[in-house]
């Protein structure tokens, strides 16, 4: 009685067993921990997740969401020796996740990636290059890309995810260099999917700062490099900062052209962003020495 009670028992155990996995609800897995090489639609074959076999139900940039690019200066051209925070930041109202690949190559030679990458956010972002090898679609000697990590996936604010790295200039006027990236808006349901892909690039050149004493106008490119914005993103305060003795008018903008704020300052000043919407605005700075834009993104935490 005994042996047939525990038969009866252990039969019941195996029956709720199998029918509990049957009617458990799968769990999205996650699955992302960066995109192998040459997915930041770099040449020579311009590849993206969506065009790779994975993320490709949709053509790209077929999606919504809003993708930027921001150089950190040098979006009118580098000064060789110099050092940007690069910053790539996508934006759609309602994203949970999404990650990036971006890589800069110089235009004469698209096998030489120029300067020097140094990561600012090692928890969300990382390097594929012929150290940290993540082999993709092409040859990585002499290319770095940069990144998300799986912990890089997860927005920063409702709707926006935002990286950044930094990149100093090669030493020398080495021409044309084109920053490419592309970045995946994530539906989150831990497979490849129903997810958009999107891409961009900026193709700057050197800049030779001219070293003659001159108190007339100067060039826009020139002027930029004068001038720090800072923290980008920026959630409650964003700073003006420059060594120029000038009174520098400054209007912010939102990327439908609606002015936001104005004001001037004179060395310094710090603005109170908290009230903006999140987003990407342009700030532009007038002097009587000459006038140029920016980008920032304004983020909540």
């Amino acid at each position: 009685m005994f042996i047939k009670n525990s038969l009866l028992i252990a039969l019941a155990a195996a029956v709720f067993i199998v029918f509990a996995s049957l009617t458990r609800v799968p769990q999205p897995k996650p699955k992302s921990a960066g995109p192998p090489a040459c997915y930041a639609g770099n040449p020579p074959a311009s590849f993206t997740c969506a065009t790779g076999g994975c993320h490709d139900n949709f053509a790209l940039n077929s999606g919504t969401a809003n993708l930027t690019l921001d150089l950190g200066g040098a979006d009118t051209g580098y000064v060789p020796g110099n050092t940007y925070i690069i910053t790539i930041s996508i934006e759609k109202q309602g994203m949970v996740r999404a990650g990036f690949q971006s890589i800069a190559l110089l235009d004469s030679n698209n096998a030489l990636s120029p300067g020097i990458v140094t990561l600012t956010e090692t928890l969300r972002t990382q390097q594929v290059d012929s150290v940290h090898q993540h082999n993709g679609a092409c040859p990585v000697v002499q290319r770095v890309w940069v990144e998300h990590t799986y912990n890089g996936t997860d927005v920063i604010s409702a709707g926006v995810n935002t990286w950044q790295y930094q990149w100093q200039a090669p030493a020398t006027n080495m021409g044309s260099i084109t920053f490419y990236a592309a970045s995946l808006e994530a539906n989150n349901d831990g497979e490849e999917s129903g997810d958009y892909a999107y891409t961009t690039q900026k193709t700057i050149a050197a800049i030779i700062p001219d070293t003659t004493d001159s108190t007339n106008s100067i060039s826009e490119n020139e002027l930029a490099l004068k001038f720090s914005v800072f923290p980008n993103p920026a959630y409650e305060i964003l700073t003006l900062e420059t060594l120029l003795t000038l009174k520098t008018y400054y209007t912010i903008y939102d990327l439908t052209g609606s002015i936001n704020q104005t004001g001037n300052f004179v060395h310094r000043k710090e603005i109170d962003v908290s009230e903006l919407p999140q987003g990407v605005y342009l700030i532009r700075m007038e002097t009587a020495q000459g006038s140029f834009s920016r980008k920032f993104v304004r983020i909540n935490l």
